[in-house]
């Protein structure tokens, strides 16, 4: 029977998780994950492999066996156009989000996710711009290479993590999202958002209807869950853990 070989690497989003399992069914063949899930490539591989009741026999080879495996060396060649370097990895989770709304998350410049804004953003006070401690909120203008503003010149923020910051980048984003809905009639969240996010508590918190500590509280108690489930198939000895 055929076989699949997986040559593992360590995860370079690390360790951390963040987000929600998704509430609602995409299809049979794509089980369902947190939103950051603190797997490795083959761990992810052998839940998927357990999901799906896969019936072929599937071999990971552990990142340790390499130092190419087992180290974060930066890559020279990016793995995707809007993942310049493995900085990018700690905004991701949230920010790949603001690709469902009318702002842009500046793809094509040299800090993704870590910019955004539109040209209908007018800069206020920062003091008045949610940020969790530990971040810092510059004010910053940005002309994208792709996406709806392409060309165009954009005013927003920069996200800028104090050294040993410990970020969430989905609680943060969807507190960012509240704050620019609620300034902007300009700002507009797409159907597309909600079925990426995959959940009814935070939809609610998004429209505006739930207090952001209900869904702080609802995110954790999905990460606790999902961390119980991901354990299962850790093959190293550090294991997945939710920021605290």
């Amino acid at each position: 029977a055929p076989a699949i070989y997986v040559v593992d690497h360590i995860n370079p989003a690390g360790r951390v998780v963040e987000g929600t399992i998704p509430a609602i069914e995409s299809d049979i063949w794509t089980p369902k994950v947190a939103h950051r899930h603190g797997l490795t490539l083959g761990e992810l591989c052998l839940l998927y492999y357990n999901e799906i009741g896969a019936k072929y026999p599937l071999h990971v080879i552990s990142a340790m066996c390499s130092p190419y495996g087992r180290d974060l060396l930066p890559w020279v060649i990016a793995p995707a156009s809007d993942i310049p370097g493995m900085f990018t990895c700690e905004m991701y989770s949230g920010g790949g989000l603001w690709n469902n709304t009318s702002l842009s998350p500046a793809i094509g410049t040299a800090r993704p996710y870590e910019y955004l804004g539109a040209p209908f953003v007018k800069i206020e006070d920062v003091r008045f711009v949610p940020a969790p401690s530990g971040v810092m909120m510059r004010p910053c203008s940005f002309t994208p290479a792709a996406g709806r503003y392409k060309g165009q010149k954009c005013y927003g923020y920069q996200i800028m993590l104090l050294p040993g910051a410990k970020y969430h980048s989905l609680l943060h984003t969807l507190q960012l999202m509240r704050y620019f809905a609620d300034r902007y009639a300009e700002f507009e969240m797409f159907d597309s958002l909600f079925v990426k996010v995959a959940d009814p508590v935070i939809e609610e918190y998004l429209r505006g209807r739930l207090s952001f500590d209900v869904v702080q509280e609802h995110v954790k108690s999905e990460e606790q869950k999902w961390i119980r489930k991901a354990k299962r198939f850790c093959l190293y000895e550090d294991a997945p853990y939710r920021l605290k």
